[in-house]
């Protein structure tokens, strides 16, 4: 039986190390990432890492989403390192980083 993580935030550093680090340990994983992101491309290097496109404000549909592309619904660890206002003027907006 295969051991499963998700993991929101991958395509930053730390999400990208820790998919690396889960990798080796003989875990797959599900990368649920920004629709339309620039930055999964090197999540293609990982061993067993499934990438489902799925922003922030979607994550009430992952289920389902998960359940059509075939994907398991149960996992051992779920890692939530996203949050919206990581770049630009919205950095500086205390009311998203709070």
């Amino acid at each position: 039986m295969s051991k499963w993580i998700i993991v929101t935030g991958a395509t930053g550093t730390v999400g990208y190390g820790l998919l690396k680090m889960v990798s080796q340990a003989g875990y797959s994983s599900v990368v649920l990432a920004h629709r339309g992101s620039k930055r999964t491309a090197h999540l293609e290097t990982i061993s067993n890492c499934h990438v489902v496109e799925l922003n922030i404000d979607e994550y009430e549909n992952a289920e389902m989403v998960l359940s059509d592309a075939g994907l398991p619904l149960e996992y051992c660890f779920f890692f939530h390192l996203a949050w919206r206002g990581t770049t630009g003027e919205s950095r500086n907006d205390a009311e998203i980083q709070e």
